[in-house]
């Protein structure tokens, strides 16, 4: 499967997966974690929002994870010595990183094994086309400049040889390159950078937009040094490809599976990363009061969370007398002087009366004259003296 098939399935299921996931652990996070009878979370509340954000965000990267590992796997899980999932190397069951003289040594040993003229009433497989597959894979490889290709295109290089062949030509290393460079780079990426500014255009994935571009270049300036590059030099500068046993046009496909992996994890994990980071923005411009009425949408939420939880827990509190109507009435009378004195407490005016009174009051139990105080604004913050006079 190309890599833009394997793109699109990999979009589809980063929209559509971890959506699914999310409501059904949440879900599953309440069950394990809520008592019977304690309130659970209604969608919409800052509680339920601030536990969704967390298990998507979870999602999020054990999904980036199996993403990545998936991208490694579909390349690296397809080489086997004896296996054609691995092209060309897989049907002479060698390494992409052999040498030419391991490769003839190979297909001497090949030829002894399957060449029509020495296997003879072969049962369970076809002996002339599995002659064929390993003679056409071996006069590829064996051309330096065709195996040049492969190494760099898989096996849309096939095509480019057989071109040649057709034409009676034997090719050479600069025309193989361009051809490459304008099949694979200028038209790949071309499309890509064009993708990218539409979506621009449109509003969409605006977070992390410049990342995207700089991924874009990286991959670009990656693919064009594997392009014009040697394999040796490659290997020397790149040692995974010897650790792994990869062919540039292998890492080229791995580079593009995890391209694709990262633009749509920036466009996911992006807002969940930036929440709470934005800017005010000027009040008298259209995003400014959209972002006031997100904002006073915020507010009410909290307000209708704060109201819900006083609500619940005050239900809480009368639970113990709700057998009883003389408790829960005398419960109820309790708790309604409770708030009304903590009303009064908290205002500065009422505080300061009542500390007046309180003052006055010890003040004619000593026996001494009382002091009338004028309250003002100015003392009730406390930046000015009241006005004082002796009661006669």
């Amino acid at each position: 499967m190309s890599s833009l098939p394997k793109a699109t399935l990999s979009l589809l299921g980063w929209f559509i997966v971890p959506n699914l996931a999310t409501s059904f652990l949440q879900t599953v996070y309440y069950k394990a974690t809520i008592r019977l009878g304690d309130p659970v979370p209604t969608p919409g509340t800052p509680k339920y929002d601030k536990h969704k954000r967390a298990i998507y965000a979870l999602v999020i990267g054990a999904y980036l994870i199996y993403s990545v590992v998936e991208a490694f796997w579909n390349v690296l899980g397809q080489f086997s010595p004896n296996s054609t999932a691995n092209g060309l190397y897989g049907t002479l069951g060698v390494s992409p990183l052999i040498t030419d003289r391991e490769l003839r040594s190979t297909f001497r040993k090949l030829s002894l094994v399957f060449h029509p003229d020495k296997v003879r009433n072969a049962s369970g497989f076809n002996v002339e086309e599995r002659w064929i597959s390993i003679k056409d894979s071996y006069d590829i490889l064996a051309n330096n400049v065709f195996r040049y290709a492969y190494d760099r295109y898989g096996d849309s290089a096939i095509g480019m040889v057989k071109q040649f062949q057709k034409a009676g030509s034997a090719g050479t290393f600069e025309t193989l390159v361009m051809m490459g460079i304008q099949q694979k780079i200028v038209a790949f990426y071309g499309s890509m950078l064009v993708i990218l500014v539409f979506l621009s255009v449109i509003g969409f994935a605006k977070t992390g937009q410049i990342w995207r571009y700089f991924i874009l270049a990286g991959c670009a300036t990656t693919e064009l040094y594997l392009h014009t590059h040697s394999n040796e030099l490659i290997v020397s500068n790149l040692p995974a490809l010897s650790w792994f046993k990869l062919a540039p046009y292998q890492v080229i496909e791995i580079m593009h599976n995890l391209m694709f992996t990262s633009f749509v994890a920036i466009n996911q994990l992006g807002p969940l990363l930036s929440n709470g980071k934005q800017h005010s923005l000027p009040i008298n411009t259209k995003k400014g009061q959209e972002q006031l009425l997100k904002q006073l949408e915020t507010i009410e939420k909290l307000s209708s969370y704060v109201d819900y939880e006083s609500t619940q827990s005050l239900a809480h509190q009368l639970m113990p007398f709700q057998s009883d109507p003389q408790l829960l009435a005398k419960a109820k009378e309790r708790l309604t002087e409770e708030l009304i004195e903590k009303r009064l407490s908290s205002d500065i005016f009422m505080r300061d009366a009542l500390s007046h009174v309180d003052t006055q009051k010890l003040r004619a139990a000593a026996g001494k004259p009382n002091e009338v105080t004028v309250p003002t604004a100015e003392n009730a913050s406390g930046q000015a003296r009241p006005s004082v006079r002796k009661r006669k």
